[in-house]
């Protein structure tokens, strides 16, 4: 018998990021259903996962969209959630996952920051009411559900390096509207304390430009990940790991 609802995590180098450890200690106490995708980690996180008896497929040299891909043909489910690595999950969260209103095909959460700024207030106003309510594209940091079988049958979750979440958002459009559930899950705000908030903003917008120029995903997400080292590495690698030599055709 199918469950109603399966979440899907994917990671890389997560041994330092407390929310990932909260929100998977969260779902197994809830029995929850979820399957773990990693992507070749070369810090603890998969001795982590193992010390709470969490086997991860793994998937080395990919895209996270090419491991959440990966998760969501692995499961058995009517409902999957999408839980971006660095974003919290609440009880209520969690809760309203499990009664995901038929009335639509798709749709997310609300975001919220962890951190208390009119920059970062304004930020998830406009990610909720203005790109995701009049536009429908809903970032992965909102924590993104949908009906397994109608994203399967457009093809699955996008491979792309970077803004696999739009790419993703402007597939399922076809599919109807989404919805935004009242609930909020908590993002970090690590880039912006890393890079500054204005500098954050400016790189983000850069980058949404050259996404929408039609520039490289690769090139952008190299640029836009320099320096920050959220996963253990000086490398520009961002949530995926390090692209292989001669890398699969399939993988392409």
């Amino acid at each position: 018998m199918s469950r109603q609802v399966f979440w899907v995590f994917s990671t890389y180098n997560e041994a330092g990021n407390p929310y990932l450890w909260q929100n998977l200690d969260l779902l197994m106490r809830r029995d929850s259903t979820f399957v773990v995708v990693d992507g070749g980690s070369t810090d603890a996180t998969l001795t982590h996962l193992a010390d709470r008896g969490i086997v991860a497929l793994t998937l080395s040299h990919s895209t996270r969209g090419q491991r959440f891909d990966l998760g969501l043909r692995q499961v058995d489910a009517r409902d999957v959630v999408f839980v971006h690595p660095r974003t919290l999950l609440t009880e209520a969260v969690v809760k309203s996952a499990g009664e995901l209103p038929m009335t639509h095909a798709w749709g997310a959460f609300t975001h919220s920051f962890d951190a208390h700024h009119p920059l970062l207030r304004f930020t998830s106003w406009w990610s909720n009411h203005v790109r995701g309510d009049l536009r429908g594209i809903y970032y992965l940091d909102h924590v993104l559900w949908v009906r397994r079988a109608r994203l399967l049958a457009l093809g699955g979750f996008p491979h792309a390096a970077i803004f696999e979440d739009t790419l993703l958002c402007q597939r399922l459009l076809s599919a109807g509207r989404p919805l935004r559930l009242p609930q909020s899950t908590v993002t970090s705000a690590l880039r912006f304390k890393k890079n500054g908030l204005v500098r954050q903003i400016f790189l983000n917008q850069l980058a949404k430009f050259k996404f929408y120029l039609r520039i490289d995903n690769a090139k952008i997400n190299h640029t836009y990940e320099r320096g920050l080292e959220l996963n253990g590495s000086a490398a520009p690698q961002g949530q995926q790991a390090p692209a292989a030599e001669d890398p699969p055709a399939d993988r392409s």
